[in-house]
């Protein structure tokens, strides 16, 4: 058994059908694309069914011609599109406080007191974060933005995360 690009499908599902008695047999197909079915005193045609994940089932006979001992059955696949059922997902939404946050895990979470700020400053990431303890401001020089300095470290090394988003 081969694919439209004629290499063999491993792990097909062939079932072979006694056409006489009816009794089925099954094998998977290996990595050559080859698989055996025997049926002892098997006698008469077989109705040999093939499925593979991707591919379109088939179905043919096959005639036994005089007084054969091996019957063989070869077959190239063609490829099928799986049209999946609809899904619909349905779930509740957390919903989030944002008026009582609790500090994270690590405690590191600290308020802003907005009352040290002048009124220039209020909306200013840098000075707004120098009211913390241990940060200092940074003003910038020659028109570029204000910074920040934690713990003595410089304004480029600081990496402020407000509401979980990163920025510079």
């Amino acid at each position: 058994m081969t694919g439209p690009d004629n290499l063999p499908i491993e792990g097909a599902t062939v079932t072979a059908t006694s056409v006489v008695g009816g009794g089925n047999r099954q094998a998977k197909t290996n990595k050559d694309g080859r698989f055996t079915i025997t049926f002892p005193n098997g006698d008469g045609d077989y109705f040999v069914s093939f499925v593979a994940l991707g591919f379109a089932p088939k179905r043919f006979a096959v005639k036994r011609t005089a007084d054969q001992d091996i019957l063989v059955a070869d077959l190239k696949m063609t490829e099928a599109a799986q049209k999946l059922g609809e899904v619909k997902v349905e779930g509740d939404r957390a919903k989030v406080n944002r008026n009582n946050r609790a500090p994270d895990i690590g405690g590191t979470e600290k308020g802003v007191n907005m009352s040290a700020l002048a009124a220039a400053q209020q909306g200013d990431l840098a000075a707004m974060a120098a009211s913390l303890p241990g940060v200092t401001l940074v003003p910038g020089a020659d028109g570029d933005p204000s910074g920040f300095s934690v713990l003595g470290l410089t304004s480029d090394q600081n990496n402020p995360t407000p509401n979980g988003m990163n920025f510079g």
